[in-house]
């Protein structure tokens, strides 16, 4: 929905009091801040913008379809970064996800069991970024969303709930199975503390054993992106830390199995040249 949409609500013969208005439209203003606030701050980063795109969400596809013809009252809703020549980060601005009937491979889709053969049912997070590796095969997710609140009705009523909204519902389709790449689940926020965490410093950046997926709440206010920045670069070097971890881990098994081949063959020659041998004698 465009912001001009969400002005359109308190205009006279619509029956919401001014009230309800007013939370209307600073909910879907924060929004669009969050969102600018986002790249400007990649932009401080270094990272390296490729494409701002504005995407027909309304295509039932994750991520909609790109249009040359962008509404003038709607903000550009798709960004592509590279950084360091090695991650490209994608960001889709209010994307729907919808179920497997709707998805390409490599889509998100919605796999709750209610929905599953829905052709229309979709989810929309605010903000989902896709992270891709240039020496990883799978690529990586987060998804946010943006409250205009503070940091203790979002500790309270929102970093749980949207958990359990996305964390076990939305998969990625390969051409094999679906998988579960959702590595964050940030709740973003207009006051408070610099950041907060709903399961424990663990799920959160900034403790020092990090578990996947992120799990927390991060400040975004209007003065600054220096909090944003610092996770989010947070978030990049441990997730990086992990997939080293797990690629060594991988040439470890790999090595192992070479080398228990390597004694299997050789014993297996060993007792053919003894089999010779005895023929031979024999």
């Amino acid at each position: 929905m465009a912001i001009s949409d969400w002005y359109a609500l308190c205009k006279e013969g619509v029956q919401l009091n001014d009230f309800a208005c007013h939370f209307l439209k600073l909910d879907k203003l924060y929004e669009f801040t969050v969102l600018t606030k986002i790249v400007h701050a990649f932009q401080d980063i270094g990272f390296v913008n490729k494409a701002r795109e504005w995407h027909n969400m309304s295509v039932k596809v994750f991520g909609g379809e790109a249009s040359s013809e962008r509404p003038s009252s709607s903000p550009f809703n798709y960004y592509r970064w590279t950084y360091n020549e090695h991650l490209t980060i994608e960001l889709w601005y209010e994307p729907r996800i919808y179920t497997i009937k709707n998805a390409r491979e490599n889509d998100l889709v919605v796999v709750k069991s209610e929905y599953y053969e829905s052709d229309s049912y979709y989810l929309t997070p605010d903000f989902v970024f896709k992270l891709k590796w240039d020496d990883k095969s799978q690529a990586d997710y987060f998804i946010m969303d943006a409250k205009h609140s503070s940091d203790k009705s979002v500790e309270k009523n929102y970093v749980k709930a949207l958990t359990e909204k996305y964390l076990n519902s939305v998969h990625v389709r390969t051409i094999h199975c679906l998988q579960n790449p959702i590595k964050a689940i940030w709740a973003l926020y207009a006051r408070g503390e610099d950041w907060i965490s709903g399961y424990g410093v663990a799920h959160s950046v900034l403790g020092a054993n990090t578990i996947f997926p992120s799990i927390m709440g991060v400040l975004v206010d209007t003065k600054s992106t220096s909090i944003f920045k610092d996770c989010f670069m947070a978030l990049l070097g441990k997730l990086n830390t992990m997939h080293t971890y797990e690629e060594n881990m991988y040439l470890n098994a790999v090595e192992i199995r070479r080398k228990a081949n390597l004694e299997i063959r050789n014993e297996s020659q060993e007792n053919n040249a003894i089999e010779q041998e005895n023929e031979v004698l024999n």
